[in-house]
């Protein structure tokens, strides 16, 4: 099963908050719990469009029959010497794992990666997420 991988765009802010609340819910791997999530969609518009032209940073989705059911944040620093380094969040609905969601996400990052002269992607993961540690 394929998906479509694309960038976030403010008009995103609504579903986004949404995905990433239903992949809090159901793993303990991510920063969140779902109740401690408390981005506004105003708030996540304006960082979605701040995200865009930066060049160091993105917002990429993942989407399947038109829903949403992954992403993936690549958090770039203004630092002049660390801007070859970015830390990568990932997360994929549950009902999606194993169907290279994840994978296709990354593969995308990695892509770009060197167009926006980044050479060093960091992403963190809990030694007890098989999934995550493998991809």
């Amino acid at each position: 099963m394929t998906c479509t991988v694309r960038d976030a765009v403010p008009e995103d802010a609504s579903a986004l908050i949404a995905l990433r609340k239903g992949i809090f819910g159901e793993t303990d791997f991510m920063l969140y719990a779902p109740a401690e999530y408390s981005a506004s969609s105003e708030e996540l518009a304006e960082q979605l469009s701040r995200i865009s032209p930066s060049g160091h940073s993105r917002s990429l989705l993942a989407e399947r029959d038109g829903e949403l059911v992954g992403f993936l944040g690549v958090s770039g620093s203004p630092v002049p010497r660390l801007r070859h380094s970015a830390s990568l969040f990932l997360g994929v609905l549950r009902a999606h794992w194993g169907q290279g969601v994840g994978r296709a996400l990354l593969r995308e990052a990695m892509r770009w990666a060197p167009t926006a002269g980044l050479s060093r992607l960091e992403l963190h993961v809990m030694t007890g997420n098989a999934r995550a540690v493998e991809l």
